[in-house]
């Protein structure tokens, strides 16, 4: 590609840490996955496969894109056919198996959303289709399903929209979308008035005026006064816990009000009192995780440096950063000396801070510019080889004020040419994992492991980490998707008769509609823990383990009867459920003991170990072909 001729425009991330939350199962847009030639690890290829030829477009999100032609958007597949026909006026990109979509009429934009199918259902709201101004809706706004809702204008206000298209009649006006069942919101009749809505509607936590403290002062003009505390903002709930800000009003500094940040739980108590003047977010869009893969959140001290804490206050890095982001895959961007470095799980600098403007890690990669150039590096540091043959406005951006920007693109990235768009491709895999990354006994097999493709990019990481339910259902369906040969959407289809976004759709769990873990769930392969929930951020355990692995061999036809009873010392400690299971995975040599002969059921299971274990799983599938 001439690098003077061609201009990257909408990228995957903008100094921001994309992390699996929206990531969908698959990318591919037809049943079968794209036969394409493996890339030299370490290396990028850029391919063009749908040369310039529309008046705009977004960036692919499950497996479509959205684009303008003849004045009217449609979306097309990764091969570039089209997927739904160019009918409207207004589109987003696909989120949870549904875009909002607008149509232009005479009293404004009416929004719905549309299926995979491009089926359209209208948003409506109080008897009445939902119409926004044309000129109060921002060209480049877009609007995602989270957790089955999305946030949308309603008259002077916002409101939660569901699935079936119908308007949320909460008792607050929300603020984002639905996270783990609960949606911050403000009152709209109640100055001070803030809490959280559940799925009905219903303020389940609230607050609506000032809580006093402290001994009565005189003031100036000789009144009685008392100090007070009121919440003055709150955000979404991640991994059980929620930022809220409150403010302090001192009455002897003549009513001065000082805001800090703490984090409370689903009852409405403080887990880490209000002691922080900021916090960084990692997510795209809809998706909020304050609490990165590490169960860390990076906040700022009155001092003005950001250092981690743990889910109940404690520091872990020390605060002395002029930024620090949320660790994905394995590395935390940090700002020190006005330069961008990162940080490893132990705190350590992994790559020294040399660099203007840096990004998270996606995808086996970040994006840095080290004042002359932009250009990715893998997560040793080193520079991505061909990552130089792009135009440098692919990873770096120049704003109207002269400011520039790195940016991380994703594997399909919008390119123009002569005022016409379309879709370049970058491949990469990332080099073998190293030998100081794990614990010697597991190198040789987790290796084998990502050669055989069945660990995700993303995961290839943080490998003494206890694996999460959510991981471990993205490994499982890599799994599913590497021995089928296909899809895992086709899978899906060809195993339940419904496809994986009509599932999605069901929105099962409060707390999570990710496409894998809605993937493994169609398949009969995890289930939930109850009162709809998932749980998706906690560490499995190794029996959960060993029943996803089970029921995983089950789906993919291998035998799984008649296994003895297991004879680790600890049976009687197996949960009952899970003793076929178990019995099956020591039987088949996927599992084992973890010393003096014990199981282990309730202990935590790390990515190592989920690696080695698939890979023996996968083995014994091919096996029995």
């Amino acid at each position: 590609m001439t690098r003077t001729r061609r201009r990257i425009l909408s990228l995957c991330l903008t100094l921001a840490l994309v992390a699996g939350a929206m990531a969908a199962a698959v990318q591919a847009a037809s049943g079968e996955p794209e036969q394409t030639t493996e890339p030299e690890r370490g290396t990028m290829t850029y391919t063009e496969p749908i040369a310039p030829q529309y008046e705009a477009a977004k960036l692919f999100s499950e497996g479509l894109a959205a684009v303008r032609q003849g004045g009217k958007w449609g979306y097309i597949a990764t091969d570039g056919e089209t997927a739904i026909p160019f009918a409207y006026d207004f589109a987003c990109p696909f989120s949870e198996g549904k875009a909002v979509v607008g149509r232009e009429e005479e009293n404004g934009l009416a929004l719905g959303f549309v299926d995979h199918d491009g089926k359209y259902t209208p948003f409506t709201g109080w008897g009445k289709p939902l119409l926004v101004q044309s000129e109060d809706w921002q060209a480049d706004t877009d609007c995602y399903f989270y957790n089955g809702y999305v946030r949308l204008p309603a008259g002077a206000g916002w409101a939660l929209y569901d699935a079936a298209g119908q308007a949320m009649g909460a008792q607050l006006v929300p603020l984002h979308t639905m996270t783990e069942g609960l949606t911050p919101g403000y009152s709209a009749s109640a100055r001070l008035g803030r809490g959280y809505v559940d799925r009905d509607g219903q303020a389940v936590l609230y607050w609506d005026g000032p809580e006093y403290f402290g001994a009565p002062v005189t003031t100036a003009d000789g009144l009685r006064a008392q100090s007070y505390r009121f919440v003055s903002g709150v955000l979404p709930f991640n991994q059980g816990l929620a930022p809220v800000w409150q403010g302090t009003a001192d009455a002897s500094q003549n009513w001065a009000v000082t805001y800090r940040l703490g984090f409370i739980d689903q009852t409405g108590e403080w887990a880490i009192l209000p002691a922080y003047t900021n916090c960084f977010v990692s997510g795209s869009d809809a998706a909020w995780e304050v609490f990165g893969e590490t169960g860390l959140a990076m906040v700022q001290n009155e001092a003005g440096l950001y250092g981690a804490i743990d889910q109940t206050g404690r520091t872990v890095l020390p605060f002395q950063y002029q930024e620090l982001w949320p660790y994905s895959e394995g590395l935390a961007p940090f700002r020190l000396g006005g330069k961008y470095g990162y940080l490893d799980p132990s705190g350590q600098t992994a790559i020294p801070a040399r660099y203007e403007r840096a990004t998270g890690f996606s995808g086996g990669y970040a994006a840095v510019y080290d004042g002359e150039r932009a250009f990715l590096i893998d997560r040793r540091g080193r520079e991505v080889t061909g990552s130089d043959k792009l135009d440098t406005e692919t990873y770096f951006q120049e704003g109207a004020d002269g400011t520039k920007t790195a940016v991380n693109p994703g594997e399909y990235v919008v390119i123009e040419e002569g005022g016409q768009y379309g879709f370049g491709r970058l491949e990469f895999l990332p080099p073998l994992p190293e030998a100081g990354e794990m614990d010697a006994w597991a190198y040789g097999e987790v290796v084998a492991a990502v050669e055989a493709d069945l660990v995700p990019v993303e995961l290839q990481c943080l490998y003494r980490q206890n694996i999460t339910r959510a991981q471990f259902c993205t490994l499982i369906v890599q799994v599913v998707q590497r021995s089928e040969e296909k899809d895992i959407r086709t899978v899906v289809r060809e195993e339940t008769g419904r496809s994986l976004y009509d599932w999605v759709g069901d929105y099962p769990f409060a707390d999570t509609a990710g496409a894998d873990v809605m993937a493994a769930y169609a398949l009969g392969i995890v289930s939930g823990r109850g009162e709809g929930t998932f749980d998706p951020y906690a560490p499995i355990t190794r029996q959960e383990a060993a029943a996803f692995l089970y029921r995983t061999a089950k789906v993919l036809g291998m035998e799984t009867a008649g296994a003895a009873e297991s004879a680790f010392a600890d049976h009687d400690q197996v949960g009952v459920w899970f003793r076929d299971a178990v019995a099956f995975a020591a039987d088949r040599g996927v599992m084992g003991s973890t010393g003096a002969n014990r199981f282990s059921p309730l202990a935590g299971y790390t990515r190592e170990q989920s690696f080695v274990t698939v890979h023996r799983l996968f083995q014994a599938l091919e096996g029995e072909e």
